[in-house]
Order: C-alpha cells, then structure tokens, then sequence
C-alpha cells in the first residue's frame, strides 16, 4: 500500500506541473475571447429587460 500511495502523489505532481505550464497558455487567449463575450453578454441583457417591461401592465 505504501508503495501505491507514493505513486499516486508523484501523478499528482507532474499533474499539477503540466496544468499550470497549460494553463498560462490558455490564460492569454481566454482573457481575449471573454472581452468579447462581455460585450456579447451585456447587449443581451439590456434586450431581456425591455422584454420584461413589455410583459408588465
């Protein structure tokens, strides 16, 4: 069991190590596409509310 447990840890590490030289990468493109997304995101909002003020009496 001893020699199982140490194993798994080791995975976990080189894990770890991978995830974050990817995730740097990933960062520098997603901080592009969610500037898009907000602009996208807030015009959709606004069309929802006037909607709402429509369907009131």
């Amino acid at each position: 069991r001893g020699d199982n447990e140490r194993d798994g840890q080791n995975k976990r590490k080189m894990r770890r190590r991978r995830r974050r030289r990817r995730r740097r990468r990933r960062r520098r493109r997603r901080r592009r596409r969610r500037r898009r997304n907000t602009r996208r995101r807030r015009r959709r909002r606004r069309r929802r509310r006037r909607r709402k003020r429509r369907r009131k009496p």
